[in-house]
């Protein structure tokens, strides 16, 4: 399965980025390789604080819309004030500007056959970046649904800030992390658990009715998870969930409203 139709990501806004210092800036910062972006690559990254929790998620990719250069962060629209405002402490002296670009002026469309391909998963077809209005054939709800039915997270719709870590989240299956590029913020705790194997948690993939945000997951009335987020109908959830209770067949869980059919970790998983 795979994106079918162009959408508008009308969620989504686009930070410029640059100067003399901004390659070397962001690779300070991000957890993947700006490197990437060569040939017109498309990033998948994080920021994460120095105890290796989640901050944001953004891609980046070189900016051909500016005669300056630079590059451009895709983020959730949620994440940007917070980032910008982040991103005062980091600049410091260097040599780089941060500014966010109109909505207006540059949109960000899931395209079927135009763009570059999403880093995460082939699943989720191509990014497009573009000055043009492309008429949708799906709304961004379809989008969503699709994403989360893949059993993707995004940014600040799945994911809690200074608390999860990116292997509870599958982001070090989804391509965020850049192991060659040598050290990041937080890279030490998140390279140990990678390594060792030590993620006691995954993103989960539930299927059932009447499933909500924020519900928690329990046998017996122990707290084994947590439903992040639901799809439109409220039949399909992305869940943090133990481990140990995803080996047990069938998982021994119940839900505070709504009913379970079915729990199982994204197909990209392999543990």
């Amino acid at each position: 399965m795979s994106v079918e139709n162009p959408v508008h990501l009308s969620d989504r806004r686009l930070i410029r980025v640059y100067g003399a210092d901004a390659q070397s800036f962001l690779q300070n910062i991000m957890s993947n390789d700006i490197a990437k972006t060569e040939s017109n690559g498309l990033v998948y990254s994080l920021l994460l604080t120095p105890q290796g929790q989640f901050l944001y998620d953004f891609f980046v990719l070189t900016d051909s819309f500016h005669a300056e250069g630079g590059y451009l962060l895709d983020m959730h629209q949620d994440q940007i004030e917070a980032f910008l405002k982040r991103m005062v402490m980091f600049k410091l002296r260097a040599k780089v500007m941060l500014e966010p670009v109109s909505a207006n002026r540059l949109r960000v469309y899931s395209h079927p056959d135009k763009g570059l391909p999403d880093p995460r998963l082939p699943a989720m077809g191509l990014r497009l970046y573009t000055d043009e209005a492309i008429p949708s054939a799906a709304t961004l709800t379809t989008y969503h649904d699709h994403r989360i039915a893949q059993g993707v997270p995004d940014g600040s719709l799945t994911m809690k800030t200074q608390k999860d870590f990116p292997a509870g989240m599958n982001l070090d299956h989804l391509h965020a992390l850049g192991w060659e590029k040598g050290c990041f913020i937080g890279q030490e705790v998140v390279a140990r658990m990678y390594h060792r194997g030590l993620a006691k948690k995954r993103l989960a993939i539930i299927t059932g009715s009447g499933l909500g945000g924020g519900n928690i997951l329990s046998p017996a009335g122990r707290p084994v998870g947590e439903i992040r987020e639901t799809d439109s109908r409220n039949s399909r959830a992305l869940a943090l969930v133990r481990l140990d209770v995803l080996a047990e067949k069938p998982p021994a869980v119940t839900v505070e409203t709504g009913g379970i059919d079915d729990i199982s970790l994204p197909l990209y998983i392999s543990i």
